[in-house]
C-alpha cells in the first residue's frame, strides 16, 4: 500500500519547524479576497487557531477542538464555513462555523481508510476524498446541512494528484501497485464520473519510490494540463474529455521501477504553465527539477531556475523556492521572484531553505530557518518581521488536496 504524501512539518538540523500550505496558485487567483481588510488567516496547531495577520498570534477565544490533524479543507461559498478532513475515529469531514468558530459537526465519508482531500463546490454539496488501505480512491458527495453522505463513489485506482474544478473535481489515478499508465477522472457534484486514459503519463508506487505528474487547469477555456518527466504533455479538454499530446518537454527519465519523479504544474494565464518537482533515485536520492516554463502555444520550454522544487503565484509574480526532500540536508535557493514571462525581479534570503510562501491579501508570508516575514510580492521588499515561531499550518485559502511537496 501506498498513500500520496501528506504534508509533514520539516524535520531539519537546522531548526525549520513549520509548514505552509499554499493558497490556491491559479492565476485567476491572484487577487486579494478581502480588500481594504486585515485577512483572516488560522493555523492548525492540536486546535483549529483564529491568528492576529499583524502578529500572528491566536487571537483569545477563538479556537475550535479538532480530533486529529488536518491536510485539506475547503470554505463554503462566503467563506462563512470550513471543512477540515479528520482520521479520527475514522474518514470524516469536519465543519466548523467561522463566525463563532464552533465545531457544527462531523461528516462520515467511509468505514475506513484516510480521509484526503474536500471540496465544498456548492452550498449544497460538498466533496470528500478517502484513500483506503487496498490504494483505492473513493469519492463522497456530502449534504453540509444534514452533514450525510449522499452518493459515494469507488473510482478503483491510487490517487496521485487532483484539484477542484467548477462543481467537482478533477483527479489523476495511477496504478494501485506498480507504475504505470495514468488516468484522468472527472467528479461532478452529482455523483456522475467520466474518465480519459493517459497512456504516455507514468505515475504510481514501488517500494520508497513515489511518482506522481503535474496537473494544471486553465478554468476559464476548460483545460487540464498534465505534465511528467520525460513524457509528452498531455491536454485534456474538461467538456469532452478528449486527450491531445505535445512534444515531451520536462527532462529527467520517464518514472519506472528504479527511477521516481514528481511534478508540480501552476497554470499562469496567457498559455503559460510553471512546472517544478523533483527526480528521484532508488537509493533515495533525489535532484531539484528546477522551475520550467512552458508554453503551450508555440509548445517550447525554458528552463529558468536550476534549483527550484516549488513555486507559487501571487499578484502576477511567479515566486520560486526549495527545501530539503523528505527533511534531508539543508539544501536550499532563497526565495526568487519572476515576472509571469520569466523574468527575474528580485532574490532574497540567500541560499536558505524555505518551508512555504503563503500569499495573504497584503502580501507573501515567507518561512525561513531564521524569520517569519510578509513581503511584497511584487518588489520582494520585506513589510513586516514576525516574532512568534509558526509551529503549525497556516490556513488562509482553499487547499482541496494536500500539499505534494515531498517534505
Amino acid at each position: 500500500m501506498s498513500f500520496p504524501r501528506r504534508a509533514a512539518p520539516l524535520a531539519l538540523s537546522i531548526g525549520l519547524c513549520c509548514t505552509l500550505l499554499l493558497a490556491p496558485p491559479a492565476a485567476d487567483t491572484q487577487r486579494p479576497r478581502e480588500r481594504g481588510a486585515s485577512p483572516r488567516l488560522y493555523e492548525i496547531a492540536g486546535d483549529f487557531v483564529r491568528l492576529d495577520p499583524e502578529t500572528l498570534h491566536p487571537v483569545r477565544g477563538q479556537r475550535a477542538p479538532l480530533d486529529s490533524d488536518s491536510w485539506a479543507w475547503s470554505f463554503a461559498p462566503g467563506r462563512g464555513r470550513i471543512a477540515l478532513v479528520s482520521d479520527s475515529p475514522g474518514p470524516e469531514l469536519r465543519l466548523i462555523a467561522l463566525r463563532t468558530m464552533r465545531v457544527i459537526g462531523d461528516a462520515k465519508l467511509a468505514r475506513r481508510g484516510s480521509a484526503w482531500a474536500t471540496a465544498w463546490v456548492s452550498r449544497r454539496r460538498l466533496l470528500g476524498v478517502v484513500v483506503t488501505r487496498a490504494d483505492d480512491t473513493i469519492v463522497a458527495g456530502v449534504d453540509p446541512a444534514t452533514r450525510k453522505v449522499v452518493w459515494r463513489r469507488s473510482l478503483g485506482g491510487s490517487l496521485r494528484v487532483g484539484e477542484a474544478f467548477h462543481n467537482g473535481l478533477v483527479l489523476i489515478l495511477g496504478p494501485r501497485t506498480d507504475v504505470g499508465p495514468s488516468r484522468l477522472v472527472r467528479v461532478s457534484a452529482s455523483g456522475s464520473i467520466r474518465s480519459a486514459p493517459l497512456a504516455e503519463i507514468r505515475s504510481g508506487s514501488v517500494g520508497p519510490l513515489d511518482s506522481r505528474p503535474g496537473l494544471a487547469i486553465d478554468h476559464s477555456a476548460a483545460r487540464a494540463f498534465v505534465v511528467q518527466a520525460g513524457s509528452p504533455v498531455a491536454e485534456v479538454d474538461l467538456r469532452t474529455l478528449q486527450v491531445g499530446e505535445h512534444p515531451p518537454l520536462l527532462r529527467g527519465r520517464a518514472p519506472d521501477a528504479t527511477t521516481g519523479a514528481t511534478r508540480d504544474a501552476i497554470w499562469l494565464g496567457k498559455g503559460l504553465l510553471a512546472v517544478t518537482g523533483w527526480d528521484i533515485r532508488s537509493s533515495g536520492a533525489a535532484t531539484p527539477a528546477g522551475l520550467t516554463l512552458v508554453n503551450t502555444v508555440t509548445w517550447s520550454a525554458r528552463k529558468i531556475h536550476r534549483r527550484a522544487t516549488d513555486a507559487v503565484v501571487w499578484h502576477y509574480t511567479l515566486l520560486a523556492y526549495s527545501f530539503p526532500y523528505s527533511g534531508r540536508g539543508t539544501l536550499g535557493s532563497g526565495l526568487t521572484g519572476y515576472s509571469l514571462a520569466g523574468e527575474r525581479k528580485f532574490h532574497r534570503y540567500g541560499d536558505d531553505p524555505v518551508a512555504g510562501a503563503q500569499p495573504l491579501s497584503s502580501g507573501v508570508l515567507v518561512i525561513t530557518p531564521r524569520q517569519a516575514t510578509l513581503i511584497n510580492s511584487r518588489t520582494g521588499r520585506e513589510l513586516r518581521r514576525y516574532q512568534r515561531r509558526l509551529f503549525g499550518t497556516t490556513v488562509f485559502g482553499d487547499r482541496s488536496f494536500p500539499p505534494t511537496a515531498d517534505g
